[in-house]
């Protein structure tokens, strides 16, 4: 079990999920989302036995970019249900070397469960509802909440009929689990398509309107208004919209 680094036992992150509170464990794997993204005070790692949040009370992390192999050490803690390293300061980390970024594992909706916290996934389905800065996501097996990253707006939530796939961080808040993407690119979805251009249903009442009015005594004086591209408009769109 584990191995050796140097003077210091090395644990996989499955152990160190497992490990009784406030023990000592030394975690080595790739970072999956950097701090500041989804939290400002924690992260996440990888290797192939799962994932492990990495915590740090003052918000002190080296610089890290994802793919980054490292090593951290600290104690073991729960939060909200998730499993979580936490660490010291800056020092406990230490970057090993760089890489690619992790690829997502595919997994259906109802394949996930507590022991799912903290790695990457990709999940393809629909979104079928939008609240806040979440939305719902239906892949036919089951749904699931998804919950945009630190710093997104309401520009950046999907429209609900959009499909596609969804990459992110599987947590376990206390109402169950969610799905952490960690920026725009991770959301690939496609819009449904609308219908034909309803402004065409618009155009014959402007052209009454203009009608009405260059030819009621009252308001006769509008028609100096109506230069000759835009009486072409009217004229044109009414004809398409009839």
């Amino acid at each position: 079990r584990g191995r050796i680094l140097g003077a210091q036992r090395v644990s996989t992150i499955a152990e160190a999920r497992t490990a009784p509170p406030d023990t000592n464990r030394t975690v080595v794997g790739t970072v999956l989302v950097t701090p500041g993204v989804l939290g400002r005070q924690y992260f996440y790692l990888g290797d192939a036995s799962g994932g492990l949040q990495i915590y740090q009370h003052k918000s002190d992390f080296p610089a890290l970019t994802v793919g980054d192999t490292i090593e951290v050490s600290g104690t073991t803690s729960r939060a909200g249900g998730e499993p979580r390293l936490k660490t010291d300061n800056a020092t406990a980390m230490r970057r090993i070397n760089g890489g690619d970024p992790p690829t997502a594992k595919p997994y259906a909706i109802a394949e996930l469960t507590a022991t799912s916290s903290g790695t990457l996934v990709q999940i393809a389905g629909e979104v079928t509802e939008t609240r806040g800065r979440n939305f719902t996501f239906d892949d036919g097996s089951s749904e699931l909440t998804v919950a945009l990253w630190q710093g997104a707006t309401a520009e950046d939530l999907p429209v609900v009929g959009a499909k596609g796939t969804v990459i992110g961080v599987i947590v376990p808040p206390d109402d169950g689990l969610r799905l952490r993407p960690r920026g725009s690119t991770d959301l690939q979805l496609t819009a449904p398509f609308t219908t034909a251009p309803r402004t065409l249903t618009v155009f014959p009442a402007m052209t009454i309107f203009f009608e009405l009015a260059t030819r009621h005594p009252k308001y006769g004086s509008l028609s100096h208004f109506m230069s000759p591209p835009l009486a072409w408009l009217v004229r044109s769109s009414s004809s398409i919209g009839a």
